[in-house]
């Protein structure tokens, strides 16, 4: 699936223990075209990320269980490059502080403007899918080498030799 600005497709996992919350979300994103899932705790979104392979992930601070930011920090370990937004209504200077040293694409106090929050959710997604397209090394006419850089994989393939060549990378959030 690529990402359409204009069509606004995309899968967005939003994570919430606030019901309201999820339901505004779920109804202003699907309302637009996004395949949305909501989960009420983050170590339920932990257990079912790599089922549900979002594009993005929106995702409170403050939940019972393990917390938003304890999460971020997993799932970076995981996967550095998935675009995680960060939102909590009771922000402080070490709380977005520390949310952008884990790497969060954004960090937003609630409650926010709807059309604030659409654009950094465009701006992920487009992050997202500009980040899982191929790197081209070269004119394309001379050479065929290509490094991809899989979301799920921490290593770049060269596909100008008949062998893959892999080349593995320090797993480590891209900030």
């Amino acid at each position: 699936m690529e990402f359409d600005v204009i069509n606004r497709t995309g899968r967005i996992l939003v994570v919430d223990d606030e019901a309201s919350v999820r339901l505004a979300f779920q109804d202003m994103l699907e309302s637009r075209g996004y395949e949305v899932n909501v989960i009420s705790r983050a170590d339920k979104c932990l257990e079912e990320i790599d089922q549900l392979c979002p594009d993005i992930v929106i995702m409170d601070v403050f939940m019972p269980g393990l917390n938003g930011l304890a999460a971020l920090e997993i799932m970076r370990k995981n996967n550095g490059r998935l675009p995680v937004i960060i939102m909590t209504g009771k922000g402080t200077m070490e709380t977005a502080i520390e949310a952008t040293k884990l790497g969060a694409f954004d960090y937003q106090l609630k409650p926010f403007e709807p059309s604030v929050m659409l654009e950094i959710i465009e701006r992920a997604l487009e992050s997202a899918f500009l980040m899982k397209k191929p790197i081209q090394l070269g004119e394309e006419k001379k050479s065929k080498a290509c490094l991809t850089m899989s979301s799920s994989e921490s290593h770049l393939q060269c596909r100008k030799y008949s062998r893959p060549l892999v080349v593995w990378l320090a797993r480590m959030p891209l900030s």
